[in-house]
């Protein structure tokens, strides 16, 4: 059942929020480092002062070239909206079961290409969005980080996820129950941990129950917040 699925969760991936919330740590400690880094370095201060635009437009030169799709963005989904990327992480089936669906196939071969699986995409997704997210920072006008770290903590859950299926194709068991692994519930965890790290709120809680229309995790997403 739902309430047994939820107590399940919230039992097995204690230890997994624990990562992501060290996850987030470590990348609050990356953008400090690479904001003093970046307001001391001399070279960077002098282009500064002589147009406040270079910079600004070389990220987003460099951040273009990257997700560009034919390019590295194929092994980042950048091919779809970074909404529908997200609904995508969040999707509750098994990326790697056979007998897919038209559905499902479309939303594998979004991250997937001829040269790499699921893992690998998914690995380079979260690696683009921890480095870019604090290139981005940097910017005069930054549009936040709650987005990319939301996004990277997705793609963090949804590995755990389809690797907790590898392992366990049959499910779990607790208390005599059987409950199927869901690697949307830990994009779900996932997301709200690594985002709660950084931004030490609560109320992204609200916002994921309201973006997954649900509160059947809501159990394993608030002990992964706090």
């Amino acid at each position: 059942t739902a309430s047994n699925a939820s107590y399940q969760n919230a039992n097995h991936s204690v230890i997994f929020s624990v990562i992501c919330g060290l996850s987030g740590s470590f990348y609050i400690w990356c953008k400090q480092c690479f904001s003093q880094w970046y307001n001391r370095t001399k070279f960077i201060n002098k282009i500064q002062k002589f147009n406040r635009f270079i910079c600004p437009g070389f990220i987003v030169l460099l951040v273009s070239t990257v997700t560009w799709p034919p390019g590295i963005g194929q092994f980042m989904a950048a091919q779809i909206a970074p909404g529908t990327q997200v609904i995508e992480l969040f999707s509750n089936f098994t990326w790697t079961k056979e007998n897919l669906t038209v559905t499902q196939t479309q939303v594998v071969s979004h991250w997937s290409t001829e040269w790499s699986g699921i893992y690998t995409s998914l690995v380079v997704y979260i690696c683009y969005q921890f480095i870019f997210s604090i290139l981005a920072s940097s910017m005069p006008i930054p549009c936040g980080s709650f987005i990319p770290v939301f996004r990277a903590g997705a793609a963090l859950g949804r590995i755990a996820g389809e690797l907790m299926h590898l392992w366990f194709p049959l499910g779990v068991r607790y208390k005599g129950v059987i409950t199927q692994i869901m690697p949307g519930a830990y994009a779900t965890v996932g997301a709200a941990s690594f985002a709660g790290a950084v931004t030490h709120t609560m109320s992204l809680c609200v916002i994921l129950f309201e973006m997954t229309s649900q509160i059947t995790h809501v159990i394993p997403v608030l002990i992964s917040v706090l």
